[in-house]
């Protein structure tokens, strides 16, 4: 398969008289892990690895959603969506995190209540009769990134539905008073009254101009108390007038606050479908009446049933040889000296891919126990080594070939000899 490519970057490097650029490209290669050609243990510990991560984001994603759920329906502050440590505790909820013990297997721990109780009472509530509970020993690193990326996918899917959620409450309201009235505005009428009121919602500069005979009196007063209320309740968050406004916002200031605009807007939902079904005979449907603006959307991200990878970086790959005892193994034969993880010893296969010194590895891939991306850096060939007066290496130089640096020479097995005993440097 070939390679896919991402967007190049450069770099402007000072220390010299003058400025030079450095353009880098971010490669990655997709690969089946047998190509790697790791060993049985760790290949087991992967597999092991991916089952419990999917296991416990589906569950804590769950837990997540409830917890902001319960704290809302009762009145409270929404939870600290916007905190990488609350999603940590969301999901670390759901399995036993208390170190493995010499002679302990994974199943033989207790799990231990969460200190946060909105979270713990969301357990309970999900999973309180559950006599399993998922082993999280060796997965702080995994999780702590699943907990990153529930942060991230959070902020993404506020951006993609928050705006078209105040679209569809506009427009639950003009068909609702359509309904009541007895009367039919026009279609391009209401787009434009519809645009109108979302834009003078999220505090636009430009609100769009209505015709004379586009929006009635009445329902332009009951609008305008709609828009109000919302405005005086979020204006800290306002302007917001696109989704760049929530996806640049790098500290996640305004996470909380449209969490909770989101939520009054589903309670708004709620209430439009119980009053139109108050106004239309019993045997038609309110869904029906309303479409596609009828149509609930979730507050918080929950994670499909697809398998989830593994972020393997030099913290991650040590959990993974930790518990599959490796490390101990390797510490054994080194006099008591734990070797720093080397993704060149656990994965031998991947001097095959450096194309002769042409691509650099960059210490991290993901698997999911079948196939693997290995990440690379790729350099300019025409870049050289420049030095500054200090002494310091300035610049990585492309030219850097299989003879100029043997961390990157193959290693090819002589005759009765595998890769692995390669690698362990077992001699025949």
């Amino acid at each position: 398969m070939a390679p896919k490519k991402r967007k190049s970057e450069e770099t402007v490097v000072q220390g010299c008289d003058q400025h030079f650029k450095r353009t880098s490209r971010t490669v990655t290669v997709k690969c089946s892990l047998s190509r790697l050609r790791c060993h049985p243990d760790l290949l087991f510990e992967i597999e092991d690895a991916v089952r419990r991560l999917h296991d416990v984001a589906i569950r804590g994603s769950l837990v997540a959603t409830q917890t902001l759920l319960d704290a809302l329906d009762r009145g409270e502050a929404v939870p600290a969506v916007h905190d990488q440590q609350w999603w940590y505790r969301c999901f670390t909820a759901c399995g036993t995190l208390t170190g493995r013990r010499p002679g302990c297997r994974r199943g033989d721990q207790e799990r231990k209540p969460c200190k946060d109780e909105g979270i713990e009472r969301a357990v309970q509530s999900l999973f309180g009769n559950s006599p399993h509970w998922t082993p999280l020993d060796y997965m702080w690193s995994f999780v702590n990134e699943l907990a990153r990326d529930s942060l991230t996918c959070c902020q993404n899917m506020l951006a993609s539905v928050f705006h078209v959620q105040v679209e569809k409450a506009i427009h639950r309201e003009v068909i609702i008073w359509c309904l009541e009235q007895g009367r039919e505005i026009p279609k391009a009428s209401v787009r434009r009254i519809v645009t109108h009121y979302v834009r003078l919602a999220v505090g636009h500069t430009t609100p769009s101009l209505l015709h004379v005979d586009d929006l009635p009196s009445e329902l332009g007063r009951q609008l305008e108390a709609l828009v109000h209320t919302w405005t005086s309740k979020y204006g800290e968050i306002l302007p917001c007038p696109h989704a760049s406004f929530i996806t640049n916002d790098a500290k996640h200031q305004k996470t909380q606050m449209l969490v909770s605009w989101l939520y009054d807007l589903q309670r708004h939902r709620i209430y439009c479908l119980q009053h139109v079904a108050n106004i239309i005979p019993p045997d038609q449907d309110p869904v029906h009446i309303l479409g596609k603006s009828a149509k609930a959307v979730a507050l918080l991200p929950v994670h499909s049933f697809q398998v989830k990878h593994l972020g393997l970086s030099p913290s991650g790959l040590d959990q993974l040889l930790a518990s599959g005892g490796m490390r101990d193994r390797e510490a054994v034969e080194g006099g008591g000296k734990v070797p720093l993880p080397s993704f060149f010893k656990s994965f031998p296969g991947l001097h095959r891919f450096h194309q002769g010194g042409k691509l650099e590895f960059s210490n991290y891939m993901r698997v999911d126990g079948v196939c693997a991306s290995l990440v690379f850096d790729k350099f300019d060939r025409n870049e050289t080594i420049q030095a500054s007066p200090s002494g310091k290496r300035l610049k990585m130089s492309s030219k850097r070939t299989v003879a100029d640096d043997s961390s990157v020479r193959p290693i090819l097995p002589v005759d009765g000899q595998d890769w692995w005993q390669l690698t362990q440097g077992v001699e025949i």
